[in-house]
């Protein structure tokens, strides 16, 4: 169910099987000063979360911030059909069953400026990721991008993470290091992130990190020299 990280920011934690382990994943809730509702990289919902975000407020955002986190947008659209449908640049042709409303750039987005601030990191085009930046609670919110698994189960899962380099840190993986093809395109995206004052990263799989998110962040990629 809802967990409430800060005034105006919630998130969702669910599951799903990967490699033979159930794997976390995370929906983050954030509340506009009009009461609406911004729904990142949306979970599988049943009745009873649907009932409590409609308590929080007007659902009125479903973002698909990857070309990998999509799979619940559309049930996330069927449950809140008046809501907007953004997404990560690459997806509608990846997606093509889904109406979406709004494709994401590197320009504000109107309805939330001053409030919620993105950032899509072309830097790595597997992902084309959109970062977010809630400004009221100084969190940085990503996907993909950087993961925090402190533990993981004897399975084929905790063997690729430590493959990838992931597991008991805030890290990225080696495979999307490898995919960065462009170095200094991805140090001067990451700068742009950066430059956000923020204390708390959420991220869609691991432990949501509450201080210093910003020096830890700098640390995870310090393989780019920045």
């Amino acid at each position: 169910m809802l967990k409430q990280l800060a005034e105006n920011l919630w998130t969702v934690e669910s599951g799903m099987r990967f490699l033979g382990a159930d794997i976390a994943l995370r929906m983050t809730v954030v509340r506009l000063s009009d009461s609406k509702l911004v729904l990142i990289s949306p979970v599988v919902l049943d009745e009873a979360l649907v009932d409590a975000l409609n308590q929080l407020g007007d659902i009125a955002y479903i973002v698909a911030p990857n070309l990998m986190h999509h799979l619940y947008a559309e049930q996330a659209k069927q449950h809140f059909p008046e809501a907007k449908l953004l997404v990560a640049p690459g997806l509608p042709d990846k997606r093509k069953d889904l109406a979406f409303d709004y494709v994401f750039d590197n320009h504000s987005f109107q309805p939330w400026q001053g409030e919620l601030n993105h950032f899509v990191f072309t830097a790595l085009p597997l992902l084309n990721e959109v970062v977010f930046f809630h400004s009221a609670s100084n969190s940085l919110i990503v996907t993909d991008l950087v993961c925090n698994i402190q533990k993981a189960d004897r399975s084929l899962f905790s063997l690729y993470l430590r493959l990838s380099g992931v597991l008991g840190k805030l890290a990225m993986s080696r495979l999307f290091r490898l995919l960065m093809r462009n170095k200094a395109h991805a140090r001067e995206q990451l700068q742009q992130v950066l430059h956000w004052n923020f204390e708390r990263i959420v991220m869609a799989h691991g432990e949501v990190i509450e201080q210093a998110g910003q020096q830890k962040l700098k640390e995870a990629v310090s393989w780019l020299h920045l």
